[in-house]
């Protein structure tokens, strides 16, 4: 009994530090593995863009030579905060010219993204080069139209009235036109670019006040990319490479706004008279929203992923 009684004593923990002993992150074993990784994969990303046409001639140099380059300033920069290993695993360039570079550690990203480290190394990178941060797209429903969303003005006036933090807004726009609303027309749904998923998280869970209103908001979901010219799927009408233009109302070979088939409906992607080529209902559609979704687990999800479980 003695020795039962010592055992319990030195064994048994008080609930306070059981709460304490928890292991960190114990519900990302139930997170699919791809937004892990993409989760992980961001956070060591660094995005170099630039302002001026002269410097296509820098950026436009091979991926290799700019991964050499790229290491070769960040081993060198002098810097009593610089972690152990700091290194340039890959590089790659977007479809808008920038470079994007792949760090070996999320410590590494964040140490290069500091002030004065990013400025020195820039310096020597490439002239009038810039990091770019992130964007976060939420869509806010029945916003009054009394928000101009291209006033930098309104963003900070939006930003201290829900207690946001300085600049939380990079831009907004208006999703439909404002040339399609209807006479009379008070209110209109909005998409807004905030700097981080934590704020944008923020925004989707408690909405946003604008103009006096509280409007509701959700995340932005991507689908398929769909050619408003021959109305195929995975380019833009500017990329396209059909002779003619497909009615996206009728099937015909005519711009959508010269239709005069009222009426007539045929979708131009599963060959059908039941609806429209840009019908949300249209089986392909539907199809192709299932496979991307499929691909990309992140973009089902009600809030942008982060490291909070």
């Amino acid at each position: 009994m003695n020795d039962t009684t010592d055992k319990i004593a030195t064994t048994t923990s008080t609930y306070c530090d059981a709460l304490l002993d928890k292991p960190d992150n114990q519900l990302r074993t139930n997170v699919n593995p791809k937004v892990l990784n993409n989760l992980d994969r961001r956070a060591r990303q660094v995005l170099v863009g630039h302002s001026l046409d002269k410097e296509n001639t820098t950026l436009g140099s091979s991926l290799l030579d700019l991964k050499d380059k790229a290491n070769r300033i960040v081993t060198e920069i002098d810097d009593p905060t610089h972690p152990e290993v700091v290194a340039i695993d890959s590089v790659t360039r977007t479809h808008t010219g920038s470079i994007l570079l792949l760090l070996n550690s999320k410590e590494a990203a964040d140490w290069l993204r500091e002030p004065d480290i990013v400025d020195k190394f820039l310096d020597k990178f490439a002239i009038s080069a810039s990091i770019r941060g992130r964007s976060f797209n939420v869509m806010l429903k029945w916003v009054p139209i009394t928000f101009d969303p291209d006033s930098i003005t309104h963003h900070r006036e939006i930003e201290e009235a829900n207690n946001l933090s300085d600049h939380s807004i990079q831009k907004a726009h208006w999703i439909k036109p404002i040339n399609r609303r209807r006479s009379g027309q008070t209110r209109a749904h909005t998409v807004i670019s905030l700097t981080s998923a934590e704020a944008a998280n923020g925004v989707i869970k408690g909405g946003l006040d604008i103009c006096g209103s509280r409007t509701r908001a959700k995340k932005t979901k991507q689908e398929p990319l769909q050619c408003l010219k021959c109305r195929g799927w995975e380019h833009k009408a500017q990329d396209c490479k059909a002779p003619v233009d497909t009615c996206s109302m009728c099937g015909e070979n005519h711009c959508t706004n010269t239709c005069r088939s009222k009426g007539t409906l045929y979708c131009a992607s599963c060959k059908s008279n039941a609806h429209a080529s840009w019908d949300r209902s249209c089986p392909e559609f539907q199809r192709r929203c299932s496979t991307y979704d499929e691909r990309h687990p992140e973009n089902n999800m009600v809030y942008f992923p982060t490291e909070q479980d």
